[in-house]
């Protein structure tokens, strides 16, 4: 049975296959990459010993172990007028596709431990619908000592700071304002 239907962003990504977690993780959910992390992001590793390993996500795409999902470029444009002009910047391509994505799809879970990507997608309302690293694996019954990016402690640090953000009217440009292109 698989455990939850996953929108992975490109850190993700490249950290489960560097510590050998990609296989179960993908066994284990309904996994969908952004077209922008999919096809342009993710390319390879460095392993422990400090060689380059290449990632081959889109064989695992035609093998339909991963969905690719997409948004225009006009669909991005649109979402990231909407962050100021310090959040705003911080999102890279990847993480604004997967914003449009979210939004569009409910059912999804946004797993990234990008900490403006998690901002934005609090500031938007969807502070229910991201999850930390170490969440997504502990429930596929990975555990291990992970670095402190992947920890549920920094992440709910990072998803109480973007709902004092938010309440205060920090990180979204007001509506109606058309300063930004």
């Amino acid at each position: 049975m698989k455990l939850n239907s996953l929108l992975l962003d490109a850190d993700v990504v490249l950290d489960a296959h560097s510590l050998g977690m990609w296989d179960k993780l993908l066994a284990q959910n309904r996994v969908h990459i952004g077209a922008i992390v999919l096809r342009t992001e993710v390319k390879y590793y460095i392993d422990n010993n400090g060689r380059r390993r290449n990632i081959n996500l889109m064989s695992q795409h035609r093998a339909k172990k991963i969905t690719e999902l997409s948004a225009t470029l006009e669909e991005q444009r649109i979402l990231k007028k909407r962050f100021d002009a310090v959040l705003g910047p911080k999102l890279d391509p990847g993480e604004t596709e997967s914003l449009v994505i979210l939004e569009r799809i409910p059912e999804l879970i946004f797993c990234t431990f990008d900490y403006a990507a998690i901002i934005a997608v609090v500031l938007l309302g969807m502070g229910n619908r991201v999850i930390s690293f170490e969440t997504v694996l502990k429930k596929c019954g990975l555990s291990r000592r992970l670095q402190r990016k992947h920890s549920e402690e920094r992440f709910k640090h990072i998803v109480k700071t973007a709902q004092l953000m938010r309440v205060m009217g920090q990180g979204l440009v007001p509506p109606g304002f058309h300063g930004r292109n």
